[in-house]
């Protein structure tokens, strides 16, 4: 196989060189090179590596972004995670990533994996090829992660509870009571549940989403979209 540069990018706090998946992938006759999620939209500003691997850690945040700002560039990303549940799977393929692998796996099942990702996408991405669009609202629940058509959004518990109440009811209206009622007060006042719906939108809007809750005139809020919950 040709020489090919391959990104490494780790999401815990440490990578050990010989990682199986670092020393396949040389064997491989990969260039590799240990790039930070962080540092990601400032070395890709001046470079792009023919492929990526995301490794480590389990499904969070920092694997999200990175996944975003590589498939932004439409470099070929294979994910290595922790613990991964079949939904975390779906969305991140869904997402563009072109294969996803559960840790631990045997070293026979990751070299085929890694041989097969090199192989089929040693050339540059064609920009002409569609990914599947990522939900509207994609809720971890017990991992807190919030996604807005891929991208992370932080909120708060009292938000993840209206939002979850929402999702589980995408495209029908929610009343306000039940809200209220979801936030732990039942007697909260439409104005300050209106406060905490107005607070989740500017968040969603930061993350650069469309609208994803809409207000419907004396009866609550319904979810626009798709909606998915783990």
């Amino acid at each position: 196989m040709p020489d090919i540069t391959m990104w490494v990018i780790p999401t815990r706090q440490r990578i050990d060189p010989f990682e199986p998946a670092i020393v396949i992938s040389r064997a491989l006759g990969c260039a590799v090179e240990a790039v930070r999620p962080d540092l990601l939209p400032d070395r890709m500003a001046v470079e792009l590596p023919r492929i990526a691997l995301i490794l480590g850690g389990t499904f969070s945040t920092d694997l999200v972004e990175a996944q975003r700002w590589l498939n932004q560039r439409q470099v070929p990303v294979l994910i290595l995670a922790q613990d991964l549940t079949e939904q975390h799977e779906a969305l991140l393929l869904g997402r563009g990533a072109k294969e996803v692998l559960g840790l631990p796996v045997s070293e026979t099942r990751l070299r085929g994996r890694l041989e097969a990702f090199v192989r089929n996408y040693a050339d540059p991405p064609r920009p002409d090829l569609q990914e599947e669009q990522p939900p509207a609202v994609f809720l971890d629940l017990e991992g807190r992660l919030v996604l807005a058509y891929g991208v992370p959004v932080s909120v708060t518990k009292s938000e993840l509870d209206l939002l979850s109440l929402l999702a589980r009811r995408s495209g029908k209206v929610v009343p306000r009571h039940e809200l209220a009622t979801a936030l732990g007060k039942p007697t909260l006042s439409a104005r300050a549940l209106e406060s905490h719906i107005s607070r989740l939108r500017i968040k969603f809007s930061s993350a650069g989403s469309q609208r994803v809750i809409e207000s419907v005139r004396g009866q609550g809020y319904r979810l626009i979209g798709t909606a998915e919950v783990v």
